[in-house]
């Protein structure tokens, strides 16, 4: 049976297929960073990312669901959605990881856990029984048998959060990102959720590296999209280390073109912000629009309990400006069950 090397990797990662890679993906990146540092709203935009990377992760490991479900459940809506659930708990993930990692400044086992935590609640501590494969769910065969026994995977983690840390290698680190995460899904430490989790965490790693600006990034749509290539690649490498070459220039490509479909979302979401501050500017008496436009664009689908917690107004004057804005067309009206929703009509595709 294949047995998993620890890293550093010694493996010549600098051909010239991959230096071009990693020059357009860090050109990218840099593309990304510039337009992070000039956004007006970023908190809103940094919610709507993690929204869409959340969902593109879950469909990678086969839970579907759309952004509408997403923001029932952010406004406390749907509370029996499981998939709504999970995608919400991945957000978490990302909002609190990202803070653990601000203070702390490393990776460690606590924040693997915390991250794993949150995105499967029963599934959070390292693996203590034998016998877990894994699947290539799209053909259902056996891809890898992970490393088996408790004190292994703890092993194969410390040397990886050694190297995530502390190690310094030749290779640049966005190569590292490749390699931190191909190892980490070949270590496979939990039950269940190990995809997500290890998602989750090479977007903080880049962060850590100071690669992106703001962990908003949504790597999991190329993964998604390219699906089949992304599992048999993994596969492929857990196999034959002499693929891990063909995996890192996957993953550089990911990089490139996630970074380019991240400055369309947020300029696309940017300009939605903006075309809602001209609309709602003036029409909607002793209300300051900036305060509106961010409550519809934090929370896409709300109702009269949070849009009156949120602005510190009573129910009446809640009800008051939001009939106003159901009115000009800025909000529409639904019910969910026996609740009265409010949609916000830029986000309600």
């Amino acid at each position: 049976m294949y047995r998993l090397k620890k890293l550093p990797f010694s493996i010549n990662l600098s051909t010239k297929a991959i230096n071009m890679k990693l020059t357009s993906a860090m050109f990218a990146l840099g593309e990304l960073n510039g337009v992070l540092s000039s956004i007006k709203d970023l908190d809103i935009i940094l919610k709507y990312i993690y929204v869409l990377e959340a969902i593109e992760s879950n469909a990678i490991d086969d839970y579907h669901i759309t952004k509408q479900e997403v923001f029932l459940r952010i406004s406390a809506v749907n509370h029996n959605n499981e998939m709504a659930r999970l995608t919400t708990n991945y957000i978490r993930a990302m909002n609190i990881s990202y803070k653990d990692l601000l203070n702390n400044g490393v990776f460690d086992v606590k924040l693997i856990k915390s991250v794993q935590h949150f995105v499967e609640p029963d599934n959070s501590d390292f693996r203590k029984i034998p016998g877990l494969k894994v699947f290539n769910k799209l053909t259902d065969e056996v891809i890898y048998v992970p490393p088996q026994k408790e004190q292994s995977i703890k092993n194969y983690i410390d040397n990886l959060l050694t190297y995530t840390n502390d190690i310094e290698d030749d290779y640049h680190p966005l190569i590292k990102a490749a390699l931190i995460h191909f190892q980490y899904e070949a270590i496979h430490p939990f039950e269940k959720g190990n995809g997500r989790s290890g998602r989750i965490l090479n977007v903080l790693f880049l962060r850590k590296k100071e690669l992106l600006k703001y962990p908003v990034f949504n790597i999991s749509k190329y993964f998604n999209k390219t699906k089949k290539d992304y599992l048999d690649l993994l596969k492929d490498c857990h196999n034959d280390h002499k693929k891990i070459e063909q995996f890192v220039f996957y993953y550089l490509n990911a990089v490139e073109v996630s970074a380019n479909n991240t400055i369309i979302e947020i300029q696309n979401l940017q300009k939605k912000i903006d075309d809602a501050k001209v609309e709602i500017k003036g029409k909607i008496t002793k209300l300051d629009y900036q305060d509106f436009v961010n409550h519809i664009f934090k929370y896409p689908y709300t109702k009269n309990e949070i849009f009156r917690s949120q602005l510190n107004i009573s129910r009446n004057t809640a009800s008051k400006y939001l009939k106003e804005l159901v009115s000009i067309n800025i909000l529409k009206q639904i019910k969910v069950g026996k609740e009265v929703i409010y949609v916000n009509k830029y986000l309600s595709t």
